[in-house]
């Protein structure tokens, strides 16, 4: 530590004793022993409070002449990447670290790091070489040795905390002269496709290494191949990107999986293939949303809608000019489209959403508001026609979302949320709700004063309506972590409740979060509410070893199976409510075997030390919360203090 750390420490652990010292002399009655009471006491305040200060001890006497070495193991997916003169990455990797006479060896590659080099294959799917210095650092190493092809993606974090940790640092490189490679690295659909009208699957390629000079990138569906297009190899570093084009010729019951895949084979096949599952049918009816006010509110809600219902879900926006444009994912966002579309689509909708409407919006949207069965408005104005009240004038300023949830239909969903995080919407209207009109949600001005709703929902002559009050709900999104999570469940939450017991809602009640599951990540199941379990069964469509049959508890409206190898999968899940009512349902969904190590360029760890530097510098040594001997010397003081006090008599 610093002189400052150490005059600082100096100061909180005087204040802990004199905070002793007035405890016995004022609560405790005089007696035998005092003195030492307090010695112990006193003496185990300082040790904690320089275990949170946590010095780096000095390296030994001893040890000066002979640095620890630790060598670093990368064990990232990457590493399974085949080289030109035969063998992997990983092959090659190990044959380095034999050759190195070090104290211990970490496998590194994810958050957790591993001790020993393993005999399994590098599973990986991140290359994070940060946490493994800091877990050399607290074995007391000088020097650590990274093994490693250089596909790293904290090295100056990582290569920073070395050297704070005065740590030497050498870099042995692995898998230059590595196979050349090209992956899919992108997968884009829409959610939804019909029957008769072409369609598009939007893909982008990676490539590593000398590859072809072009790609085929073929679309199939099944044993089926539905379009198949070339695109020119694109250098290292960027994207080549090309739509496949089809025409859908049936419908399908449920969603159907289509998968991308490169014809040419090379070094790894795990990236030659992707899946996107997509609805087919002859007039998909699903959600229709429509914006009238340009701004990133539909940019997020539009997925979000998506994921929670797991129906069609299509959008337009209304430019200021009047023209009217489609959103979403694929090919056809952004392609220009016309009113009668967005109309149809709305009139014949299961929820219809609009965002924007005003007194300067379309009759029939107007109308949509008052009639249709199943509606959510964000309005752009104080009234708008057809809605059972006034919405009111927007209070400016910043409304910050409050913590506690109020009581309502969708509560159970809103469960451990912490939304007193997310960023203040930007203004917000507060009309008289009707009687029996419930707030998923509430607000604050500045934090301060009553909780205002910012979205009213409730039912009139058996319709259900949802009027959000605020503006600016999707910087709650834009922000990212617990407040994109608060945006998510808050808006599914809303959603569910308004096709609840219609058409959109039918067979949902149990449904995968994301029937695409990246590699490394575990399968997420979406639930009723007031689920207390959900029995699940997942395998190959074809069954096999890997079928799994569980009864996995739920969390937050979601209950999650756990991590699976690659592949394509069949599930059938049950869900058991507290009230004894069950729903089940089933279907598919894959573990993409793909991962960005296939095809991460390598980076160069300029600024690692040489030993000789490392070795010299100041600080060298183990850090303090590594040491054994500070906790067992605190419970010993502890327990010494506990006899003493109850041989004198005291509590």
């Amino acid at each position: 530590m610093d002189p400052i750390a150490w005059a600082l420490y100096a100061f909180i652990t005087a204040a802990a004793v004199a905070a002793v010292v007035l405890h016995y002399r004022l609560r405790e009655p005089a007696g035998r022993g005092r003195g030492l009471l307090v010695a112990l006491r006193a003496a185990t305040l300082g040790i904690l409070i320089l275990l949170l200060f946590d010095p780096v001890l000095p390296a030994a006497a001893g040890a000066a002449g002979r640095a620890g070495t630790v060598v670093l193991l990368d064990a990232s997916l990457s590493m399974r990447m085949a080289e030109q003169d035969g063998g992997t990455r990983w092959e090659a990797a190990r044959q380095v670290t034999a050759a190195i006479d070090a104290d211990g060896v970490l496998r590194f590659g994810d958050d957790d790091v591993e001790a020993g080099p393993g005999e399994s294959e590098p599973d990986a799917v991140s290359t994070r070489l940060g946490p493994a210095v800091r877990a050399a650092a607290e074995t007391g190493a000088r020097r650590v040795v990274v093994v490693t092809d250089g596909g790293v993606e904290d090295a100056a974090e990582a290569l920073g905390l070395a050297a704070r940790a005065g740590l030497a640092v050498d870099v042995r490189t692995v898998g230059e002269s590595v196979e050349p490679n090209a992956g899919i690295v992108e997968v884009e659909a829409p959610g939804w496709m019909e029957v008769g009208e072409e369609s598009g699957v939007s893909v982008s390629v990676a490539a590593m290494g000398a590859v072809e000079d072009s790609l085929t990138v073929v679309l199939r569906q099944g044993a089926r191949e539905l379009a198949r297009a070339r695109v020119e190899a694109p250098t290292a570093g960027r994207l080549a990107a090309t739509t496949l084009r089809f025409t859908p010729r049936a419908p399908a019951a449920g969603p159907v999986r289509l998968e991308a895949a490169l014809e040419e084979t090379d070094g790894v096949s795990d990236d030659d293939g992707r899946s996107v599952y997509v609805r087919i049918d002859d007039d998909p009816a699903g959600v229709a949303l429509v914006s009238f006010r340009p701004d990133q509110e539909p940019r997020f809600l539009l997925p979000v809608l998506e994921r929670a219902l797991g129906v069609p879900v299509r959008g337009w926006m209304v430019l200021p000019e009047g023209r009217f444009v489609q959103l979403g994912s694929g090919a056809e966002a952004g392609m220009r489209a016309s009113e009668n579309s967005a109309r149809r689509a709305v009139q014949a909708a299961d929820l219809v959403v609009l965002h924007g409407l005003g007194p300067g919006s379309p009759s029939w949207a107007r109308d949509a508001a008052g009639q249709a069965s199943r509606v959510l408005v964000l309005p752009a104005g104080a009234t708008v026609e057809g809605l059972p009240f006034a919405p009111g004038p927007e209070g400016a300023g910043d409304w910050y979302p409050a913590a506690e949830i109020p009581s309502s239909p969708v509560a159970p969903l809103m469960a451990g949320l912490e939304p007193g995080d997310a960023p203040p919407l930007r203004a917000l209207r507060t009309p008289e709700p009707p009687p029996g009109w419930w707030a998923p949600m509430e607000a604050r001005l500045g934090r301060r004063g009553p909780a205002r709703p910012v979205l009213l929902a409730g039912t009139r002559d058996g319709r259900r309506i949802a009027v959000a009050l605020g503006d600016g709900y999707w910087r709650w999104a834009f922000a990212g972590g617990a407040a994109r999570e608060t945006y998510d469940r808050f808006w599914s939450a809303v959603a569910g409740w308004l096709v609840e017991e219609s058409r959109a809602g039918v067979g949902d009640g149990v449904a995968p979060v994301d029937r695409v599951v990246a590699r490394g990540e575990p399968v997420r199941f979406r639930v009723p509410p007031a689920t207390d379990s959900v029995r699940l069964r997942l395998s190959p469509p074809a069954g096999g070893r890997s079928a799994r049959d569980a009864v996995v508890p739920v969390r937050n409206a979601e209950a999650v199976a756990g991590v699976f190898p690659p592949g394509h999968y069949r599930y059938e899940a049950r869900a058991y409510g507290a009230d004894g009512g069950t729903s089940a349902a089933a279907g598919e969904l894959t573990v993409e075997s793909f991962s960005r190590e296939f095809t991460r360029p390598a980076v160069s760890l300029e600024g690692a030390q040489d030993g000789s530097e490392g070795a010299r510098r100041a600080g060298s040594g183990r850090p303090l919360r590594a040491s054994a001997w500070p906790y067992a010397l605190v419970v010993l003081l502890l327990c010494v203090e506990w006899v003493l006090r109850r041989r004198w008599g005291l509590r």
